[in-house]
């Protein structure tokens, strides 16, 4: 039993997310290294929350297992990366070689999948649950239990 747009959107109330959330996203990101990071000072304005299927799009990026760079990279493209370089400014930082950038934390294309991976995990879980599968909710905890 598939977990519907509209069952993911009923956990976020619209309109407040719409109001609250504001993020901005480069125009251009970069992979280097194993390393994802905004590339220059353009931006657009997003407003995350208000992407009705973002959580999904996100988790089921995990959905085959781990997600390749290009996937990951399209997904930055559209919505930005994860988290903020600098929590006391908004929108820019100085980089190292004082550049203005977008502020944005760059990240390893592992930890990006370790979070693709964790949002998948709470999907698949919210599945088992509404669905009532209580075998794999059992295997589930049986695993935890291992860790």
């Amino acid at each position: 039993m598939r977990v519907s747009e509209r069952e993911v959107q009923k956990l976020f109330n619209f309109e407040e997310a719409v109001d609250v959330s504001l993020w901005f996203v480069a125009r251009r990101y970069r992979l280097f290294q194993g390393l994802i990071y905004p590339d220059g000072p353009g931006l657009t304005i997003s407003q995350p929350l208000s992407h009705r299927n973002l959580f999904l799009s996100f988790a089921r990026l995990a959905s085959h297992g781990q997600p390749s760079e290009k996937r990951i990279l399209a997904w930055v493209r559209q919505h930005g990366l994860l988290r903020r370089q600098d929590y006391d400014n908004f929108q820019h930082i100085q980089d190292k070689y004082g550049e203005r950038q977008v502020n944005q934390k760059t990240t390893t294309v592992e930890d990006f999948r370790k979070e693709t991976r964790k949002a998948y995990g709470a999907l698949t879980l919210f599945q088992d649950i509404r669905s009532k599968n209580y075998q794999a909710l059992r295997s589930r905890l049986r695993s935890e239990r291992l860790h």
